[in-house]
């Protein structure tokens, strides 16, 4: 599994310093940068140097870069481009010289010429604007380098590079039950944030701008064109990929949303519904979205990813949007419930452990899930489905029209699973491990 994982993600590298690697500044030699050092499988060092290289700044100062003077720093590379025809001997024109008796401190970012503009803090650390463009084809994986503080020569400077932007990607199927053709016509992002500026040091730090805009995957644009099956099928858009600006996803306006577009045996439909259930996208992080196609809805699986020794699997995510419809909300538990078990069916998805699912909205009904209305043949000793309602927005625990309140969500018929608690009577989350 962590053979398939370290194909479908990207690696985020490790920080390093320059004063780290201090040798003895012999004064008058060349200022050189080493071979770019990424790990990751969409910009590599030949796709930074095939996309036309990264932009350098450097200062050099006296002593410590954090305790050195505005006045004291001298600017040596104020966005120089660096360029390489073979990744490996990089190139910015003119030479610069190492300064004697004094240290240099680098920041970097790729590829080159990216960012819409540069401004700088009151210490010159360079922070850039960054749009991501609304073409998907267009999208890039935004690197930022590891600040290289108080670097000396002769040594060439090595620049490492972590991912900036959040990684989307999709899979899609159709449940077992369907028989007819099921084919994907569009999928699109709406309500999005763009935009935001960011200084050049690790961790990234996005300031993310509140404007908001629609990103729309086509079959034009190179969406799966065939039928889809009972198993994952990856949905391939360009690259293959988004890039997208890091940010929250739970807001009150502008709220973000996924539409579906789809036929079954030639019939359009469409189903939309809310992004999350991440809380937010984080910056070098990567989230795959599976479509699971129930006739006319659409249920969607989020594997969500967190960085530890290498990129592993967090948790596998859906989002339960409650509306007024009784019967309606409770179906919606169980046909999320029935998604993952035959997302599990598939032996790739063994090792997937923790299911969360998310209410989203006003909850103003009794809501009951009952287990032995749900398929989960395919969940094995020690799976944990997690009921989450501490993003609920409604007013739990009131009832102006009838009096019952409290609201309570209740789980019925849970043989076979151990619960922390059958019943919710508050914000709060129910946890099933199966025995």
């Amino acid at each position: 599994m962590k053979k398939i994982l370290a194909i479908l993600l990207l690696i985020t590298v490790t920080a390093v310093a320059c004063r780290k690697e201090i040798v003895e500044t012999k004064g008058k030699l060349p200022i050189g940068f080493s071979t770019l050092v990424t790990r990751g499988t969409v910009m590599d060092v030949t796709g930074v140097a095939a996309a036309g290289g990264f932009n350098v700044w450097g200062y050099s100062h006296v002593g410590n870069w954090a305790l050195a003077l505005n006045p004291a720093k001298t600017t040596l590379f104020n966005g120089s481009t660096v360029t390489s025809a073979d990744g490996i001997n990089w190139d910015y024109g003119t030479l610069k010289s190492w300064p004697n008796g004094e240290n240099v401190t680098f920041f970097a970012y790729a590829p080159a010429g990216s960012a819409t503009s540069v401004s700088y803090s009151a210490d010159l650390v360079p922070e850039i604007t960054y749009s991501v463009p609304i073409a998907i084809a267009n999208q890039i994986d935004l690197l930022i380098a590891n600040e290289m503080l108080d670097c000396t020569g002769p040594n060439p400077v090595q620049v490492i590079f972590e991912h900036a932007l959040s990684r989307i990607k999709f899979s899609a199927l159709k449940a077992p039950g369907i028989t007819g053709e099921v084919k994907i016509t569009e999928i699109k992002f709406k309500n999005l944030y763009y935009e935001g500026s960011t200084p050049l040091e690790i961790p990234v730090n996005w300031n993310v701008n509140p404007g908001v805009r629609d990103y729309t995957l086509l079959i034009a644009a190179g969406l799966i064109d065939v039928s889809l099956e009972n198993y994952e099928q990856v949905i391939s858009a360009n690259n293959g990929m988004l890039f997208l600006m890091p940010q929250e996803l739970q807001r009150l306006v502008d709220i973000p949303e996924i539409t579906v577009t789809f036929t079954v045996d030639g019939q359009p439909l469409s189903w939309s519904g809310v992004i999350f259930p991440s809380s937010e996208w984080l910056p070098g992080k990567s989230y795959a979205y599976q479509l699971f196609i129930d006739g006319e809805s659409v249920q969607v699986i989020v594997k969500d990813v967190i960085e530890l020794e290498d990129w592993e699997t967090e948790r596998v995510m859906q989002t339960v949007a409650l509306g007024s419809d009784h019967i309606k909300n409770q179906n919606s538990f169980n046909a999320a419930i029935n998604a993952f078990n035959t997302f599990k069916s598939s032996d790739i998805q063994d090792e997937y452990k923790l299911f969360t699912i998310y209410a989203a909205g006003d909850l103003n009904h009794d809501i009951e899930i009952d287990m032995s209305a749900t398929a989960t043949n395919y969940f094995g000793t020690g799976d944990t489905i997690v009921f989450d309602f501490e993003a609920n927005t409604g007013n739990w625990g009131t009832d102006a029209s009838n009096g019952n309140a409290p609201w309570e969500v209740k789980i019925v018929n849970t043989s076979g699973w151990s619960v922390t608690s059958t019943s919710l009577t508050n914000k709060g989350t129910m946890t099933l491990i199966k025995n």
